[in-house]
């Protein structure tokens, strides 16, 4: 048994780092996935704020950006914004870069 120690103890410290690198790649996925849902929800908010300031919701992200403050990390995330009218919310959508995200 002694002769195949060294395999066992080889095998058991494979485990942990794979364990291991499974649950940072699980801790950076979540963190991305808040962070996304994040950015969604301020511009959200800043579309309501302005709304409640001007009466009207904005026509363009870049409206959002140049006046309320909205800062987007073009490299990280594509936003898709979507005006109707000024009396209706704005649709928006964030999208991590890389991901395909059907729906």
């Amino acid at each position: 048994m002694k002769k195949y120690g060294w395999l066992v103890a080889l095998c058991v410290m494979a485990l942990m780092v794979g364990a291991f690198y499974g649950v940072a790649t699980l801790n950076a996925r979540r963190n991305a996935d808040e962070q996304r849902a994040l950015l969604e929800e301020t511009i959200t908010r800043a579309m309501v704020t302005c709304y409640a300031l001007e009466g009207r919701y904005p026509s363009s992200l870049a409206y959002l950006e140049e006046n309320y403050g909205v800062v987007v990390d073009e490299a990280a995330y594509a936003v898709f914004f979507s005006s109707f009218a000024d009396n209706v919310l704005p649709t928006v959508r964030v999208v991590a870069r890389g991901e395909g995200g059907g729906a």
